[in-house]
């Protein structure tokens, strides 16, 4: 053999199997008992499975390590946490701390218990941790400090967390969020689970992340809550995100979430939040003041993009409570091709509230074919059935397409109400079948509202619409002053009580 070929598959041999011998060199620490243990009885608890790893040497009957990656296999066991001095052994002292750096997967399919007494994972920084396939439930904390909650898990490293279920943690006191996971600062990957009847006081009832990064995939949110029992203040239902934290939603749905104050499913700080294919339905924000609600979504002054989302019958309808399906205090709201439907407030926006920054609407959907799906809002004082805009300082609102129908206002802008200092553009857009019910004759404005703001209609179809009040007014169209343009639109069949059936 040429002597060159010989030395190149000597070489290519040893590298091969090099790399063989670093595949196989990782660790399945098979967990052997459900008791919560630090010992050495001869088996190997899930306690002694995270030391294990945590030390990269054998406690008990644990393997002994052969490298990384390790896997810790649950089983399908219910493995319940103790706290030091309680239960079967003394050396069990509360939540699980997951230290080592080396990537870790727990897997197994039966449940982690916290039965009430403690989280059950801390994962520290520089950890890197996937759980698949198991249930998390009844972990608990009590805390001062927004940064040390997660009824179940706290995270400051990268999580990965698939095909699970997170169940029934809560986080309680002045600081507390994340009534299932708080993330500090850290970066989370959550698919195809389930996120219920979680609760935290201060923020978050499922989810809160801290200035960290999200990216969840076909998630379930159903009836977490925040602030219900101990308001303070009680914001975002299913997520809440704190500072500059972004959040990445696609698929699932929330549903039947609550918070007592802001964001009944969701709540965006200034960081950005992006919703894609997601169903928003029945959630509800009990926040008495204006700048309080957004039933279904709460944005605060961030950036918020929602696609092809259903946002429906969320409710902000406490006091003066505003946007029913979304509220955005500021920053920037993209939404394309989404239905926001069937949702109320008190004071104003049914469907949607903007009080400052920009807002741009594209072939979105405000109601729906039947009065059933109309948005509404009312009785204090109602005001933009299906889109209110509050903002008075340069606020930009633009309609690009889509329908606005069936929405009613208790007072004015059955469909869209508009603002002084603000601007409401409309290109395209039919404005159909709206009412408002408002009965001075000041009031009226069935499909829009101009509340002396600048208002540009561009060919739109408004059409059968009512001032249906005492001595209503402009069936079509009613501005109170400000600048009014329309061009190539068509405005027929509306209707007035009192004047201008059309305009």
């Amino acid at each position: 053999m040429n002597p060159r070929l010989t030395r190149f598959l000597l070489c290519a041999f040893a590298v091969c199997g090099l790399l063989f011998s670093t595949a196989a060199a990782q660790t399945t620490i098979t967990v052997s008992t459900t008791d919560d243990e630090l010992n050495s009885d001869g088996d190997c608890s899930l306690r002694e499975a995270v030391q294990t790893f945590n030390t990269n040497s054998a406690v008990d009957a644990c393997a002994t390590p052969a490298g990384a990656p390790f896997t810790i296999d649950l089983g399908a066991s219910t493995y319940m946490i103790t706290i030091a001095g309680v239960g079967e052994d003394a050396n069990a002292t509360g939540d699980f701390d997951i230290t080592g750096t080396a990537a870790l997967t727990i897997t197994g399919s039966g449940e982690v218990d916290g039965n009430d007494e403690d989280r059950i994972f801390h994962l520290f920084a520089g950890t890197n941790v996937t759980m698949n396939g198991f249930r998390l439930m009844s972990g608990s904390l009590t805390t001062t400090s927004p940064t040390d909650g997660g009824g179940c898990v706290l995270n400051a490293g990268t999580f990965t967390l698939t095909n699970a279920v997170v169940n029934s943690c809560f986080v309680e006191g002045p600081g507390s969020s994340g009534g299932g996971l708080l993330n500090v600062s850290g970066t989370v990957t959550i698919a195809n689970t389930v996120f219920s009847l979680n609760d935290a006081d201060r923020a978050g009832g499922a989810i809160e992340s801290n200035a960290g990064t999200m990216t969840l995939t076909n998630v379930t949110f159903d009836r977490n809550t925040t602030g219900i029992t101990n308001p303070i203040p009680g914001n975002g239902g299913a997520i809440h995100i704190t500072g500059n934290g972004n959040a990445t939603i696609t698929g699932g749905s929330a549903t039947d979430n609550q918070a007592a104050s802001e964001g009944g499913a969701f709540w965006n700080s200034i960081g950005t939040m992006t919703i894609d294919g997601t169903s928003i339905t029945s959630n509800d924000s009990f926040g008495a003041g204006a700048d309080n609600g957004g039933g279904g979504v709460f944005n605060n002054g961030g950036t918020l993009d929602i696609d092809n989302a259903t946002i429906s019958s969320n409710t902000a309808t406490t006091g003066a409570g505003s946007g029913g399906g979304i509220l955005s205090t500021d920053g920037t709201v993209t939404t394309d091709n989404t239905t926001i439907a069937s949702n109320s407030a008190n004071r104003a926006g049914g469907g949607i509230e903007i009080i400052d920054g920009t807002m741009t609407l594209t072939n979105v959907t405000l109601g729906g074919a039947s009065a059933t799906a109309g948005n509404f809002t009312g009785p204090s004082p109602g005001n933009g059935g299906g889109l209110h805009v509050t903002g008075t300082s340069g606020t930009t609102v633009t309609v690009n397409g889509g329908l606005v129908r069936w929405n009613v206002a208790a007072s004015e802008g059955g469909g869209l109400w508009g603002q002084t200092g603000s601007t409401l553009i409309v290109n395209g857009t039919s404005i159909r079948q709206n009412d408002a019910q408002g009965d001075p004759a000041d009031n009226g404005g069935g499909g829009i509202f101009n509340n002396g703001g600048t208002l540009d209609v561009n060919d739109a179809r408004i059409e059968s619409n009512l001032a249906s009040g005492a001595a209503g007014s402009g069936g079509g169209v009613f501005s109170i002053g400000g600048s009014v343009t329309i061009d190539g639109s068509v405005i027929s069949q509306n209707e007035a009580k009192r004047a201008g059936g059309a305009v």
